[in-house]
């Protein structure tokens, strides 16, 4: 099956220098812990409160790094049930 995807918008995908004041500083405290400012956090920043609640509940240098740890816990772990190690 073929996702097709638009290349509009039909939401305001903000940057650092066209999201609103509150919620500048955000994307900037994102991008310097090493985080990915996606379209997805872009449109979040329309509402800086959203934008807020958003970088608390996920932060960004764990996002940026969380897939690598899981998939490596699982692979010791399937490893050391099947005693390949």
């Amino acid at each position: 099956m073929t996702v097709k995807t638009a290349d509009v918008s039909r939401f305001q995908i903000h940057d650092e220098l066209t999201a609103p004041d509150e919620s500048a500083p955000l994307i900037k405290s994102i991008k310097a812990a090493g985080g990915a400012v996606t379209k997805f956090v872009g449109v979040l920043a329309g509402a800086p409160a959203v934008l807020r609640a958003y970088t608390r509940c996920v932060p960004s240098s764990a996002a940026a790094s969380s897939p690598r740890r899981p998939a490596s816990g699982i692979a010791l772990a399937v490893a050391e049930h099947r005693e390949d190690t």
